[in-house]
């Protein structure tokens, strides 16, 4: 299907209808992990992209610690 067709509510809908559920998509281009990040985001679903820049991504290390003091449930 065309960019823009709705593709990604099938990977959304899930999960506003199991908030405590965690989903993991896989894409191979970077401009495309972007844009489900920003997707999700707009829809209150928080995201990340990992890729080879992950290691050096201050805002992913910031949330994984939040998650580890907090002691949230991961799944």
């Amino acid at each position: 299907a065309a960019i823009g067709s709705g593709k990604i509510l099938a990977m959304i809908l899930p999960l506003l209808l199991s908030p405590n559920k965690i989903a993991i998509t896989v894409t191979p281009l970077k401009l495309l992990q972007q844009d489900h990040v920003h997707k999700f985001e707009q829809y209150g679903i928080p995201s990340i992209a990992i890729n080879h820049n992950t290691p050096h991504d201050q805002t992913l290390w910031s949330v994984c610690e939040v998650v580890v003091d907090s002691k949230m449930p991961l799944t």
